[in-house]
């Protein structure tokens, strides 16, 4: 494919040399003459291992050019890849000038190109720039719409000293097309790759570079952390404590399976058990009393308190609930054990019934719950907990309530309301079978009645 790639930085060059290498014809565009000079020659202007070598190698092959104007750059290319800066401005929000110019400046160049183009966003953007930046800049300038050009968000996840090798041997490639079209020709891109592509909207796209970003800036704060409160403790070893970490199996890959530390990324109604909750609130409690405060790990606690809270808000905001009944699907902590210690469930029936809400409840392996009031019933069956229900909410994720009939749910329940506190049910056919089906982290059309 002839592909531009606009913006020759760390992201761009990196880019736009190995997709020559793996056979597409390659310009690059940059706006600052010097860059270009060094480029044309065969350097490459910042310090990244093989990337030289390998800018000579496509330079040889004839599959990468060096340009300044985009227009004709443009013109001349299928795809457009725009790998331009978007650095914080004095109040740390993103400074968006780049996108916007070079949005513009391609949308002028489509207004005289017959044929389809498309336009993919590489540049780290925060949620919903794609589509009410960038879509609406290429309108307006090329007079046209989307069945002209296509647009996608493609987040690059590189790191600087391996960047070469985290390109030709990426774990994923995120395809956040506006449409069918725009995503066929984006995967054609990538044809040569066998990593497991997801295709999601640009706006899901711009959300997992982000949340890749914060969680690995999370874990690097976690062990900042253990790292202060082991200088409050005598004869510790922390390299031996991490290493005691790491030895943990859920962190290693087994039989080609993932780790099973994945099911810890994953919203849901928050953590509970025998050891979660109350080691973390020891680890607080025991740094608190050396005088450190320690503020990511109080963070998680308040995070997970608050997590009731918020699906309390957003049963609130549902007009036809009033008194209920309301059915709690799943009294344990998790699924595959027995245990309803510091299970999220136990608080929220709480919560409701003191609200004066009725209140069912059923679990596939707790048969006893000490009575919380006359607005309270436990029931024997999953059919028996929601008939006439107006909502239930699915708090652990047991098989039994995966595989049970969407036509059941709509029969039994007076109003099919579905809030999936685990992610766990088949959302979309739920909905097909009339079923209002709503998972956590789902988008809230009631925002302002769900934040309180």
């Amino acid at each position: 494919m002839k592909i531009s790639v606009i913006g020759l930085g760390h992201v761009g060059l990196v880019s736009a040399v190995c997709l020559a290498e793996l056979g597409h014809q390659v310009i690059g565009v940059d706006s600052d003459p010097e860059k270009l000079d060094k480029i044309r020659k065969g350097e490459v202007p910042f310090f990244e291992p093989g990337l030289e070598e390998l800018l000579q190698q496509v330079f040889r092959k004839g599959l990468f050019t060096a340009a300044h104007e985009l227009n004709q750059v443009v013109e001349q290319t299928e795809v457009t890849f725009v790998c331009v800066d978007t650095p914080p401005d004095a109040q740390g929000n993103m400074d968006l000038t780049h996108i916007r110019r070079v949005s513009w400046e391609i949308g002028q160049a489509l207004k005289n190109k017959p044929d389809y183009h498309l336009v993919v966003i590489k540049s780290t953007v925060i949620p919903t720039t794609t589509i009410q930046v960038v879509l609406p800049i290429l309108k307006q300038a090329s007079a046209k719409d989307t069945d002209s050009f296509g647009l996608a968000m493609n987040p690059e996840f590189l790191r600087e000293g391996k960047a070469v090798a985290d390109f030709m041997q990426q774990d994923r490639i995120i395809l956040g097309a506006l449409d069918q079209h725009s995503e066929q020709l984006l995967e054609e891109v990538y044809r040569h790759f066998d990593s497991p592509k997801l295709k999601v909207s640009p706006s899901t796209a711009e959300l997992i570079k982000y949340a890749n970003n914060v969680l690995l800036a999370s874990l690097i704060s976690f062990s900042n952390e253990m790292a202060n409160i082991a200088e409050l403790i005598p004869d510790i070893n922390l390299d031996r404590v991490f290493e005691g970490i790491y030895l943990d199996k859920r962190w290693q890959w087994c039989l080609g399976r993932e780790p099973s530390i994945l099911v810890y990324l994953k919203p849901g109604a928050g953590f509970g058990g025998s050891c979660l909750p109350k080691d973390t609130a020891a680890l607080v409690q025991f740094s608190t009393e050396r005088g450190y405060s320690p503020e990511l790990i109080k963070s998680v606690l308040a995070i997970n308190k608050n997590r009731l809270d918020h699906i309390i808000a957003i049963l609130k905001s549902r007009e036809n609930l009033a008194s209920g009944p309301v059915s709690i699907l799943g009294l344990t902590f998790n699924s595959d054990t027995d245990d309803i210690k510091e299970s999220p469930s136990i608080p929220l029936i709480d919560k409701l019934v003191e609200m004066g809400m009725h209140v069912r409840a059923y679990d596939p392996y707790v048969d006893h719950l000490e009575k919380r009031g006359i607005n309270f019933e436990l029931c024997k069956t999953l059919k028996d907990a929601i008939a006439n229900s107006k909502a239930a909410l699915v708090m652990t994720a047991w098989d039994e309530f995966v595989d049970f009939a969407p036509a059941q749910w709509k029969g039994l329940m007076a109003t099919p309301f579905l809030l999936d506190c685990r992610r766990v049910l088949k959302g979309d056919v739920l909905k097909e079978a009339g079923v209002e089906y709503m998972g956590i982290g789902d988008y809230l059309g009631r925002l302002d009645n769900c934040r309180e």
